[in-house]
């Protein structure tokens, strides 16, 4: 058995951290011969008196507060034996079994207690816990939030909310919460890192940079995933950036992200902020290279640009074209072609149909088919294909676009519905079927209408 040291709770060896304050669980040492001699006065009396309620009360909370739940729990069952109107008892069992991660046998008792007083606080805490560590995300935030309908400044039920907002994907009210925890006084290493993720998205840089590297420097950190990890880096390099530290620190940092293990729990704000690190990070290295190689490009583009795409989707993806096209734009300067002609390529595959970026693309592509244009004529024969290829490139971004919007519309006829062309509509507003779209919505409408 491992106990906590911090909340003396008694666990399984085969945990690592404490489900209560996340710090490191440790080997259960024996009592000390204090705690001991005090454990045998109380035994030595209920063996005089083994029905006195009171003592056996004292007896339960004093093996709970020394890890000893699971004689705990026989105490207090010997307490209920008694009277079963105990609720104090009830109170007791009721969380020594969240403890034990008995969720069945605390929901039962919870759900007991709750139908005598449906306000309490603590009882209403405790199956927000329950229902968060089995995956009920949604029934834990009903129930922190009747806890904090009770008490308002409830860091149990805060702090339960936050982590099933935060598996939810709804990292913008998580962030909240969590900050609302650090105002509060707690200090915990999960609460700290998403504090200061919250301050880097915030733009208080200094703030997030003490919170963050507060929790990540530590060699005995209590995060339990690893994606916390990869999440708090990113969030980490950004504010690294913003405070003008050294390409070398933000890169040391920046390897520590596991971008395979980090693409299953990335969110969207996630993605935005290490889209806006990737770019800065770019034009912080172009303005200190000076004169490019192709050696330190090569590395660059593998650390900081290929790695990352596979954790990038929507307008992060876009952001991240982006930078391939900058960096295509300072090939081109160099005379790079062919690899001028790989990042467009890159930028290409990135770009959505209405990148705000397309404009920059065209731009680039251009000026590269001019600088080929110059060469001698076996250059320009040798690189005719690199042109091709990027016509090719600019071509399929227009059929593709135009494939897209005839799926959208054949969906659209095929579903027949006022919100099916609504959807088509809002898509394609200036599309070459949006005429046809606006008549049949109208119909549909009329249609579903009248048949209600």
């Amino acid at each position: 058995m491992k106990t906590c040291k911090q909340c003396t709770i008694q666990y399984d060896d085969s945990k690592k951290f404490c489900k209560q304050c996340g710090n490191a669980l440790k080997e259960e040492h024996k009592l000390d011969p204090r705690t001991a001699a005090r454990k045998n006065v109380l035994e030595e009396k209920l063996k005089a008196d083994p029905l006195n309620v009171g003592l056996l009360h004292e007896y339960a909370s004093f093996l709970a507060k020394n890890g000893l739940h699971k004689t705990a729990i026989e105490v207090l069952q010997k307490l209920l034996a008694i009277n079963e109107n105990d609720t104090k008892a009830y109170k007791y069992i009721f969380h020594t079994y969240i403890v034990l991660e008995d969720y069945n046998a605390a929901k039962e008792i919870g759900e007991t207690l709750l139908a005598g007083k449906p306000d309490d606080e603590g009882i209403l805490s405790g199956m927000a816990k329950i229902f968060y560590e089995s995956g009920n995300y949604d029934k834990a935030i009903t129930y922190s939030e009747s806890a904090l309908a009770v008490d308002a400044s409830s860091i149990d039920a805060l702090y339960c909310k936050a982590l099933a907002k935060l598996r939810k994907k709804d990292m913008e009210e998580a962030l909240l919460l969590f900050d609302a925890q650090i105002k509060a006084g707690k200090d915990d290493d999960i609460t700290n890192l998403y504090s200061g993720i919250h301050q880097s998205l915030a733009g208080n840089h200094e703030s997030a940079l003490n919170l963050l590297t507060g929790v990540l420097s530590k060699n005995d950190t209590t995060l339990h995933y690893d994606h916390d990890v990869d999440r708090g880096v990113a969030h980490l390099c950004r504010s690294l950036l913003m405070t003008n530290a050294s390409t070398s620190e933000i890169e040391e940092w920046f390897s520590i992200i596991d971008f395979k293990n980090f693409q299953n729990h990335i969110y969207e704000l996630d993605q935005q902020s290490l889209a806006e690190t990737i770019y800065g990070l770019l034009e912080k290295y172009i303005y200190e290279w000076g004169v490019m190689t192709r050696e330190i490009v090569n590395i660059f583009t593998s650390k900081f640009m290929i790695k990352p795409q596979v954790c990038l989707t929507g307008s992060a993806k876009d952001k991240l074209a982006a930078a391939w096209i900058m960096l295509a734009g300072k090939m081109v300067d160099q005379g790079w072609h062919n690899e001028a002609k790989n990042s467009l390529e890159h930028a290409s595959g990135l770009l959505s149909a209405n990148s705000k970026y397309i404009a920059e693309f065209d731009e680039v592509s251009k000026r590269l088919q001019q600088s080929v244009r110059r060469r001698s004529l076996k250059t320009t024969l040798i690189l005719g294909a690199i042109v091709a290829a990027i016509a090719i490139i600019i071509i399929g971004i227009t059929l593709k676009n135009r494939f897209d919007e005839k799926s959208a519309w054949e969906f659209a006829v095929e579903e027949n519905t006022y919100y099916s062309y609504k959807r088509y509509i809002e898509r394609y507003p200036s599309g070459r079927y949006s005429l046809e779209a606006l008549q049949l919505q109208e119909d549909a409408a009329w249609i579903e209408a009248l048949a209600y």
